[in-house]
């Protein structure tokens, strides 16, 4: 992910814990009409955490590869889902 990437990120989403669960918080948004934070597994969030600090598509794969005993291809998929699904910037996988 390159520093333009990462930096959309940044401006756009904000992840936040509260009541014992993950949300992930779109600044940008006017207000009216109100989107709702969206509730995150520890995944979403731990994936959500490594982009605010920066890293890129192949060391996020590495690092879910080695959290979740999957092989690296399978967290590269899991990944391209997960930022596809919250259209996050243009994030693709390197």
């Amino acid at each position: 992910m390159n520093g333009g990437q990462t930096k959309c990120f940044r401006e756009k989403f904000r992840l936040r814990r509260a009541a014992g669960m993950y949300w992930l918080l779109d600044i940008e948004q006017p207000g009216i009409p109100y989107e709702r934070p969206v509730a995150l597994n520890r995944t979403g969030a731990f994936i959500c955490e490594m982009m605010e600090n920066g890293a890129g598509a192949a060391e996020i794969a590495e690092a879910m590869s080695e959290a979740y005993g999957i092989t690296v291809p399978e967290a590269r998929d899991d990944l391209e889902q997960f930022v596809r699904q919250l259209d996050i910037c243009d994030f693709l996988p390197e």
